[in-house]
Formats: C-alpha cells, sequence, structure tokens
C-alpha cells in the first residue's frame, strides 16, 4: 500500500502544479505600472489606459498632449483660456475638492 500512495501523491501534486497556467495568461494581459503616491501608498495603474478622467485641472494639458483619451476633467479647465476649448466636448466633474465620483464613474459605463 505505501508503495501505491507514494506515487500517487507525486502524481496528484505535478497535475495540480499543471492546472495553473491559464492563470499565468490572464495576469500577462493585464500589464500595470506602479506608482508611489506623494503619502507613500503604492497603487497599480494599467499600462495603457484606455479612458482617463482627470481631477488635477494642471495636467489636463499634459494628458491631452501625451494623447491620452480624456472622458472627463476638472470643471476648472474652463478658466483657462488655452484649455476650455480642448475639453468643450468632455465631461466636466467639478471643481478640485468637489468632484463629482458619481460622473466620473458614469464615464467608465460609457
Amino acid at each position: 500500500m505505501k508503495k501505491l500512495l507514494i506515487p500517487l501523491i507525486v502524481l496528484v501534486l505535478v497535475l495540480a502544479a499543471c492546472g495553473n497556467k491559464s492563470d499565468d495568461k490572464k495576469d500577462s494581459k493585464k500589464e500595470t505600472r506602479s506608482y508611489t503616491m506623494d503619502n507613500g501608498k503604492k497603487i497599480d495603474i494599467p499600462k495603457d489606459p484606455k479612458r482617463i478622467a482627470v481631477v488635477a485641472p494642471t495636467y489636463a494639458g499634459g494628458v491631452k498632449k501625451l494623447g491620452g483619451n480624456i472622458v472627463a476633467v476638472n470643471s476648472q479647465v474652463d478658466d483657462s483660456k488655452v484649455l476650455k476649448d480642448k475639453f468643450k466636448n468632455v465631461e466636466k466633474i467639478g471643481a478640485t475638492g468637489s468632484e463629482d465620483v458619481e460622473k466620473v464613474i458614469k464615464q467608465n459605463q460609457i
């Protein structure tokens, strides 16, 4: 009985190790970049974001210049003569400190 038990356990372990390859493929498709915020907290963001909500008006022009697909922007861009026309058809989510999170979530569902 002992002679049969050890090979059986080894076989089960080998089969279990082979069954996890599909998870590796999912992880490789979701490439992310790590970013450390000013408060020291680390977050992961998609390497190639498809939809961007810019909550800081000072970053809106730079993100647009880099080719980001901006779907929502801080309403204070309307105070800038330079940025106002560039974001006239983009959803405004409110001023700094009073951003409407519901509008940001809505843009993710479109």
